[in-house]
């Protein structure tokens, strides 16, 4: 296992009553990653103020490099919740979303998974563009980016900021 630093930022983009309102969130994490075959594992923490969920979800990437990537949420309602999340370019993936409040239906579309991940050193980007339902409380167009890089010399997670909403409005908070 190799310790990495991961910047993600996830801008999910609603349409309603003809307006487009965007919600972006941007976060940067210490994580842990592992090639296995042709696959990349990456594991990290998520925090309240990373998802509005209460602390101890740890979330589990397979980037394959068939182009697919899954992502398991585990521990968003309780120790025995696991969301997993597909992405396949063109497809449709369907699950439950767990959390606090209760269980969704979810259905995934994935317009469009671009892998920049450097097969050799594992260091690179992800984007995925995709469309999220859930049980028709939220449609909405999400973006992810993911960035992969070494750990820089001196960080530790007590450096690690959270911004919200973007960088000119403000809104970072330590995470610990």
């Amino acid at each position: 296992m190799k310790d990495i630093m991961l910047r993600i930022t996830g801008k999910q983009i609603n349409n309603r009553n003809e307006e487009e309102e965007e919600n972006a969130v941007e976060f940067v994490t210490q994580a842990r990653m592992q090639r296995k075959g042709s696959s990349l594992f990456i594991m990290y923490d998520e925090t309240e103020l990373t998802t509005g969920m209460k602390e101890g979800v740890r979330a589990l990437l397979r980037i394959n490099d068939d182009g697919s990537v899954r992502l398991k949420r585990y521990g968003a309602a309780g120790k025995n919740s696991v969301t997993t999340m597909e992405f396949r370019q063109g497809k449709r993936f369907e699950s439950l979303y767990y959390t606090p409040f209760g269980t969704l239906p979810m259905e995934i579309l994935t317009n469009n998974v671009k892998n920049n991940i450097d097969t050799g050193s594992s260091l690179g980007s992800l984007s995925i563009d995709y469309e999220l339902a859930l049980h028709g409380m939220i449609d909405s167009r999400s973006l992810l980016s993911i960035e992969i890089s070494d750990v820089p010399e001196g960080f530790s997670r007590d450096t690690a900021k959270v911004f919200s909403g973007g960088a000119d409005e403000g809104g970072y908070a330590p995470i610990n």
